[in-house]
């Protein structure tokens, strides 16, 4: 073959491997001026760079005028139409091949297996004359595309010969579902391992939130006794962990790396970087490189519009959402993760809606439980809780503690005990360990009380005795001297029934008639009396006549309850504990019986009915 032509080929070959088609087209007009038309390895290498390029119309029309064809020739116009995913006409073309190769075959499996028809790829991987690794390739892949992820494991441990494109599909894989245990031990079977399978499993701890692994295993690999030399896709991956763990010390560290090696910072780099500094507050820095981006492309907008959300620049993030539906650049989940943030951060609710129902209905976007997670804030902050309420129940998948989370902090806003009450219910089931909902349960509560008391006694009686919560943040607003710890279970409080001693003071003793559930209400009673200064006589005590015994038997008033009286209660019950010192004070000087000491208590409890105006709120036990 003349020099020339064959050169030609090889021009034709590369334009079409970097996708450069004015270049390509450029030869294919030189070859009609210097007359090579006919030769069969140009004309080929026609039918491939256009193929490639997809234009395969075009590389139909080249492949029917060619006189001669060889295998190569029909591989090139069969891999144009699998690639443009016309597997119709792909699988026509193969039939008719006069000759076939392992080629041939394999480019036929693997059209079927990224179209998801593993039942025809399977069939005509049965009929193969023979196979080589590529063949195993492409039904692990097809499989694993599939979500088959057993069936693709099968086919692995079947192979007669592996090379790392089976094992790096195979990690790929475990990547996609979540098992990175599986992706990990296939990992460590390996005896000598190269850059491309430790870039394939640091991007397996990346993409699956396991960060310090990732960067573990990267530190790992650049050690002098490993000493292989990361790449752009390594440094992709190992930003993103940073970005993940808002790292910004190692995310520095690992920019610096970078630039000491001499690896040129291009968009997909720079979009890691962007995110890494969005995500770690530094939204100045990410703001000016993304101005610098040759091509901003979906992924850098949305990492933007992310990090614009989350750091409160919400009028930005709204700005560059904008930019980007005039750049036609279809949002993805991410995108509306950013947007959805900073409409709530805005407390533009009716937009936020537009942009929620946007997803469904135009983009056919899967909602996640974080973009109901938001829209729940949103509603809440804006006092629309019915509506956020409405929201969760409608969701299709099953809401988070988070979800929940937000719609319990919007009632303790707004003081709404009964949609709180649901929230905090389904908050205990998901996190019963987390102490902040029994805060926000305790703002609904001091905000109702007292005229909800029998709800909230009930409330108690449920929530506390039956889940066996615990109610740190109520006991601690009780004084430790009363013998009770703080940060008890409510295991230790059923057993408590605190009650008045003969000489005045105050202790806690076991009770086999105080349950769980009224030993928790006790507490809460007293708890709250203290906080909203209402009298607590005879919170203690299990009835009134055992509250009343000890006080005519005392001749020395508890010190603790007169510091807790005075500094706590209304001026009413300050007036009303003078009286019963007098009372007592009568008693040991003159030996004033019985009667007396009733008519003092008389006395008592309608000074204390006139002062509180309704039964609810005194607090005789």
């Amino acid at each position: 073959m003349d020099p020339t032509t064959s050169w030609d080929s090889l021009r034709k070959q590369a334009c079409g491997r970097i996708g450069y088609k004015i270049g390509g087209v450029s030869i294919h007009a030189q070859v009609h001026k210097h007359g090579f038309c006919k030769v069969v390895y140009v004309q080929t290498a026609l039918v491939d760079f256009y193929s490639k390029v997809g234009s395969v119309d075009i590389a139909r029309k080249v492949f029917d005028e060619m006189l001669e064809k060889n295998v190569v020739s029909w591989n090139s116009i069969l891999s144009g139409y699998v690639k443009s995913g016309n597997l119709a006409v792909a699988r026509n073309m193969f039939d008719e091949m006069p000759e076939k190769d392992v080629i041939s075959w394999n480019s036929m499996v693997s059209g079927y297996g990224r179209e998801g028809d593993m039942e025809q790829a399977c069939a005509l991987f049965r009929q193969m004359p023979e196979r080589n690794v590529a063949s195993w390739n492409a039904m692990i892949s097809g499989y694993l595309d599939s979500g088959k992820v057993e069936l693709a494991r099968s086919f692995f441990d079947a192979m007669p010969r592996r090379n790392n494109v089976s094992l790096i599909t195979m990690i790929s894989g475990y990547s996609k579902c979540g098992d990175v245990e599986s992706a990990k031990d296939l990992f460590d079977q390996m005896g000598e391992k190269d850059l491309l399978l430790y870039n394939a499993m640091i991007a397996c701890y990346a993409q699956n939130s396991r960060s310090k692994e990732a960067l573990l295993l990267f530190n790992k690999m650049i050690q002098p006794n490993v000493n292989i030399h990361p790449d752009k896709m390594t440094f992709a991956s190992v930003l993103s962990a940073c970005s993940q763990l808002g790292d910004m010390t190692s995310g520095s560290w690992i920019e610096s790396y970078m630039r000491q090696l001499g690896i040129q910072i291009d968009d997909h780099l720079a979009t890691a970087l962007i995110d890494l500094y969005a995500k770690c507050g530094s939204i100045d820095k990410a703001y000016k490189l993304f101005q610098l981006l040759q091509k901003k492309d979906l992924v850098s907008y949305s990492a933007m519009i992310l990090g614009c959300g989350l750091n409160g620049r919400a009028k930005d993030a709204i700005t560059l959402f904008e930019q980007m539906m005039e750049a036609r650049i279809s949002p993805n989940l991410i995108t509306f993760t950013g947007i959805l943030t900073a409409y709530n951060h805005f407390g533009l609710v009716e937009e936020g809606y537009k942009c929620f129902n946007l997803m469904q209905k135009h983009y056919e976007l899967v909602l996640s439980t974080d973009h109901y997670g938001i829209m729940v804030d949103m509603l809440g902050r804006a006092g629309r809780l019915e509506e956020a309420y409405e929201l969760i129940k409608s969701m299709p998948m099953q809401p988070h503690a988070g979800v929940w989370g937000a719609l319990l902090l919007a009632c303790s806003v707004h003081s709404n005990l009964k949609i709180g009450e649901i929230a905090a219910k389904h908050c205990f089931e998901l996190e019963p360990d987390v102490g902040n909902i029994d805060a926000q349960l305790w703002r609904i509560f001091e905000f109702v009380y007292p005229s909800e008391a029998d709800d909230i006694e009930e409330y108690v009686m449920v929530m506390l005795a039956e889940k066996k919560i615990e109610v740190s943040t109520w006991i601690s607003k009780i004084s430790v001297d009363d013998g009770i710890r703080p940060n008890a279970s409510l295991s230790d409080l059923g057993k408590l029934k605190p009650v008045f001693k003969k000489d005045g003071t105050t202790t806690a003793g076991n009770s086999s008639q105080v349950g769980d559930g009224a030993g928790a209400v006790l507490l809460m009673k007293r708890s709250v009396a203290i906080q909203k200064g209402l009298p607590i006589l005879g919170v203690f005590s299990q009835n009134l006549d055992e509250g009343f015994m000890s006080w005519k038997n005392s001749v020395a008033i508890d010190k603790i309850l007169i510091r807790r009286y005075v500094a706590l209660i209304s001026m009413g019950d300050a007036i009303f504990l003078a009286v019963n010192i007098v009372a007592s004070a009568l008693n040991l000087i003159s030996g004033i019986n019985d009667l007396l000491f009733l008519l003092f208590v008389a006395i008592k409890v309608s000074f204390l009915s006139f002062v509180l105006g309704r039964k609810s709120r005194i607090e005789l036990v």
